[in-house]
């Protein structure tokens, strides 16, 4: 083989590995872009129960930010698909030309073949070839050799049909992909629009809110102390579990290591305490959204879900606690060896202290309050010290 073949080899080796690799990205950006739908389809959801609810602008005003920040990222997935498709439907119509080519010199030679046979076509020219052997070998080899080439002559007919065959699947294939593409441009299209109008709507929002700020501020101090009350009774829990490891000299025993282990092994792929839900309040101190002389401070994550959601675990442990708490219902605390997960704003509790409960275990009904507003607080404990739940479940 020349090197002008290897060549060629290489390439469409090279070609069809690309196009295996890129159709498996398109698949992820599509499974990407359908849980950005689905968080926008709950948002909007959350929006419209709102709506029912007076004195809600802040929480109307979050949910409209987080269904723009939403939408922006969608946007972002789209165009990222898009890319991904152009490469897949540029490799595609590459190696449909090649077959295309490959196809039309297989006709041609076979055409010639079909020529060869014509001019030989008499059983009694194919006989006085067969007999005009030098001797009994040759004229084995020669019969053989007619047999062969007859076999030679079904298999390239066959290669042809089946070389055609593919061609057309190739095609087939790169139209539905055109179309899909299509689809995406209009998709990216329609939702650069919503998105101006989500603007449009924050900004009459923001100029309502700027009449009522000194009201607002209130609420936001309010609603800080709550987080502060709770604070210090999740610290003063956590502490007399600290005291009372460090008392017993208590070690954790092989399976509470090795439930650590899977704990610390599954950072960014845990389940999320819901089934759905959205981030309502981040991580950490920061400031507010639309007041930025606010500062928010929050050992966990506050989430958004529908109302009657039930509360699940989100990983096999050990409810070490469940207590009432202040300004945020019924809560508790699970175990996974050196790590803490920590419930809050639960109307029922369904477990007890000392149950082993497992991933995705509902442990409670989450409380909606009288603006209609379901929400779970949820915090990630190491060594005693808060961390960022966020961090710690699945994208």
């Amino acid at each position: 083989m020349d090197n002008g073949m290897k060549h060629i080899i290489f390439f469409f080796i090279l070609l069809f590995f690309t196009s295996h690799l890129d159709a498996q990205t398109l698949s992820e950006l599509q499974n990407e872009r359908k849980k950005t739908e689905e968080s926008i389809a709950l948002t909007n959801k959350l929006i419209n129960e709102n709506k029912k609810h007076k004195n809600q602008e802040l929480s109307q005003l979050k949910l409209i930010n987080r269904k723009i920040n939403y939408r922006k990222k969608l946007i972002s997935d789209i165009d990222k698909e898009n890319k991904t498709l152009a490469e897949i439907i540029e490799h595609k119509e590459i190696i449909i030309e090649s077959y295309a080519a490959d196809l039309e010199s297989q006709k041609e030679n076979y055409a010639e073949l079909l020529r060869y046979i014509w001019t030989r076509r008499s059983t009694q020219d194919q006989l006085m070839y067969i007999l005009a052997g030098n001797d009994i070998t040759q004229m084995y080899r020669r019969f053989r050799y007619l047999n062969e080439f007859a076999g030679y002559q079904k298999a390239q007919a066959t290669a042809i049909q089946e070389l055609s065959h593919r061609l057309t699947l190739e095609r087939d294939s790169l139209n539905l992909q055109k179309e899909q593409q299509t689809k995406l441009l209009a998709k990216y299209s329609n939702e650069r629009e919503k998105l101006q109008s989500e603007q449009n709507i924050k900004e009459k929002q923001v100029k309502s809110l700027d009449k009522k700020e000194e009201k607002l501020r209130k609420q936001l101090a309010e609603q800080q102390k709550k987080r502060d009350e709770l604070k210090k009774f999740v610290d003063r829990l956590i502490a007399e579990e600290a005291k009372k490891a460090k008392k017993t000299n208590m070690k954790l025993t092989p399976e509470q290591k090795l439930t650590s282990s899977q704990f610390i092994g599954n950072k960014g792929k845990l389940p999320w305490p819901v089934a759905s839900g959205i981030i309502d309040e981040p991580f950490g101190k920061h400031k507010h959204d639309q007041f930025s002389r606010v500062e928010v401070e929050n050992d966990g994550i506050d989430i958004l879900t529908d109302q009657e959601s039930n509360a699940r675990s989100v990983f096999d442990g050990e409810v070490i606690s469940v207590n009432a708490l202040p300004g945020y219902n019924k809560g508790l605390i699970i175990q996974h060896g050196e790590y803490y997960t920590f419930y809050a704003n639960l109307k029922e509790v369904y477990v007890k202290k000392g149950d082993m409960v497992s991933t995705k275990q509902s442990i409670g009904k989450i409380f909606t309050d009288n603006a209609g507003k379901t929400l779970i607080h949820f915090e990630v404990w190491i060594d005693f010290k808060p961390q960022n739940p966020a961090s710690w479940l699945s994208k």
